[in-house]
């Protein structure tokens, strides 16, 4: 045979051939196309059996004078041409032919892996297969493979359009091997069969690859039009069948002319975060200034990311994340990041249990510790790394993202964070975030001279206090000058005048008064305080009783404990004629009466208020 007759061959053949356990193999085969004796063109005889010197099953050709051809599994014609025909030797004579005779019982199994190797025009796919581990795998004779495998022209237009991506699968480094077995394995169907072109659909129908992720921006698109297959992933474009149905003994491969790209490919890993539905995350990302450093799309540089959920960040103390969002500290909120950011492409399966995980954080404590047992990460406090498809070993085109469920905290972050930090940060408690600035209370509140210990409304109590008195609400909420003194009064009324920082561990077992820094300080001015529930309860008349819906949420200044009822003060509960009254005021409210200025002096308007300058008795 010539070389073009070995060179029509399938070349996984010819691989499996020269594998030296076949060497017997190869022997037989080229026997197959040796007689004994020296063999003119001129004494073949038409229909005659010709017999081999191949030693055993299949051992005769079939010669046919009528278009000179020799016949065994497959049929193969003698040139007729000078020099190709009756070639004599000093020990016999050569005739050449066109084909290789395949004797009926040949038996060498080869690979798709063996057609790759052996194709002349797949020889960077053969290089790349080889640097990504996968030729064990696609060696398997234990399932049916379909591959489209991209040929040399195929790398070379990718260069041509993505150098950088080209260069990162080529580089033969360890932290893009991922990206490299998944874009290999985004040219394999799942599906455990053997796929042919004449049984691609004949419409375009979406097929599931060995690629990692399972949605549909990592299907193929197939048709049996030209044939054409199509990854679904943004930027990747369509590929033709250069040649189809090179078959193997635990497959086919089908050769195309692009690289068909997965979509980890196609996005870097602030893409994976914003797509994924990490918006705390990249809102924080982007206010430490770290989208550019995230996006690096550079040979050199790959990262893996930890990346908290929302909310694994909601669970976090709300004032430590308002801390860090402060401009003036930014860099805390990297170095916090970047405590969750590793050098390089480290997938779950190179994760070894008790290993020390060093992170990008600049200094301080900048290691994490993992744990076999659970998928854990411990700082100075733990997260467990999420195992569901879709959410571990995501890849990009810039490393790997793996989602956990907290937010780790390095035991040397410093971000001082107040009262009113906690209460911004708390997604409940937005309308006493908005009523603490009205009353200008921030800044006091804000304060690291002393500890508060704060009983905070939720929105939900605000709600329940319009329901029971809508005018008071409103005017608590009417951001009128003529309100703030009272807004301040019932905003005060919630925090203790103790300098101290009260917990729920640390709440009397008893009904227990405390004095708030409302402006008054007689017993109706008092909380009462019992760790059952915990319950608070304003000992004004008409004020009720508050129960704890999260309690110990410390800050730097102090603790916030936050309740379902708006604690009132006594001011809420009376009005001026009920101040003299009860005051000892008896010759005023009895000319206030004889006046008929009482209904006036009752008012209860959000519109209206009065300030009174009341004689006392001995005045009168």
């Amino acid at each position: 045979p010539t070389n073009a007759a070995f060179a029509a061959l399938n070349p996984g053949v010819l691989e499996c051939l020269k594998k030296p356990e076949n060497k017997a193999t190869l022997a037989e085969l080229l026997l197959f196309h040796v007689v004994s004796g020296t063999v003119m063109s001129s004494g073949l005889t038409d229909g005659a059996a010709i017999t081999t010197l191949k030693s055993s099953g299949t051992q005769t050709l079939t010669y046919s004078a009528t278009g000179m051809t020799l016949t065994a599994s497959n049929t193969a014609t003698i040139s007729s041409a000078q020099d190709t025909i009756d070639v004599l030797a000093s020990n016999g004579v050569v005739h050449v032919i066109d084909a290789v005779l395949i004797p009926s019982d040949l038996m060498c199994q080869y690979s798709v892996v063996d057609v790759v190797v052996g194709a002349p025009t797949l020889s960077t796919l053969e290089t790349l297969v080889t640097a990504a581990d996968l030729a064990s795998t696609l060696s398997s004779y234990d399932r049916a493979y379909t591959v489209f495998g991209p040929n040399d022209a195929a790398f070379t237009a990718l260069e041509a359009a993505d150098a950088t991506l080209h260069a990162k699968l080529a580089s033969g480094e360890m932290m893009w091997k991922p990206l490299l077995q998944e874009t290999l394995k985004h040219h394999v169907l799942s599906a455990n069969t053997t796929v042919l072109a004449s049984g691609l659909p004949a419409t375009a129908t979406d097929f599931a690859t060995l690629a990692t992720e399972m949605d549909m921006e990592a299907m193929l698109t197939i048709s049996n039009t030209a044939p054409q297959f199509t990854s679904k992933a943004p930027g990747s474009g369509a590929a033709t069948a250069t040649a189809t149905d090179v078959t193997a003994s635990n497959g086919v491969v089908h050769m195309v002319d692009q690289v068909l790209l997965p979509p980890a490919t196609q996005r870097d890993i602030v893409d994976i975060a914003t797509s994924g539905g990490f918006s705390t995350l990249v809102s924080l990302v982007t206010t430490a200034d770290l989208v550019t450093t995230l996006e690096t799309d550079a040979v050199a540089t790959a990262f893996t990311v930890f990346a908290p959920t929302n909310a694994a960040f909601a669970a976090l103390n709300p004032g430590v994340l308002e801390c860090l969002k402060k401009p003036e500290n930014k860099a805390t909120l990297a170095e916090l990041l970047l405590f969750h950011v590793v050098s390089g492409t480290v997938m779950s399966s190179g994760l070894t249990d008790g290993a020390a995980i060093t992170t990008l954080k600049s200094s301080g404590t900048q290691t994490l510790t993992y744990s076999a047992t659970g998928m854990t990460l411990t700082a100075s406090n733990t997260a467990t790394i999420s195992s569901a498809q879709d959410t571990i070993d995501v890849l990009a085109s810039n490393g790997v993202v793996h989602v956990i469920d907290a937010v780790l905290i390095p035991s040397d972050l410093m971000c001082q964070y107040s009262v009113v930090d906690v209460v911004v940060g708390a997604p409940t408690l937005s309308t006493l975030e908005t009523l603490v600035t009205a009353a200008d209370l921030a800044s006091t509140l804000s304060s690291y001279d002393r500890a508060y210990t704060v009983f905070g409304p939720n929105d939900a109590a605000f709600t329940a206090l319009e329901a029971a008195d809508a005018t008071l609400h409103a005017k608590l909420a009417s951001g009128e000058m003529m309100w703030k003194p009272l807004l301040q009064e019932t905003l005060k009324h919630h925090v203790l005048s103790a300098n101290t920082t009260v917990l729920a561990s640390g709440l009397p077992a008893t009904a227990t008064d405390f004095a708030t820094l409302a402006t008054e300080m007689d017993m109706e001015a008092m909380l009462t305080i019992s760790n059952t529930a915990p319950q608070f309860t304003s000992k004004a008349p008409g004020s009720g009783a508050a129960t704890a819906t999260a309690t110990d949420v410390t800050a730097s200044n102090g603790v916030v404990h936050m309740v379902d009822q708006v604690l009132l003060p006594p001011a809420t509960q009376r009005d001026i004629v009920d101040i003299a009254t009860s005051g000892g005021f008896s010759t005023l409210v009895s000319l206030v009466t004889t006046a008929d200025l009482v209904t006036t002096l009752e008012t209860d308007a959000v519109a209206t208020a009065f300030t009174v300058f009341a004689p006392t008795n001995a005045a009168f």
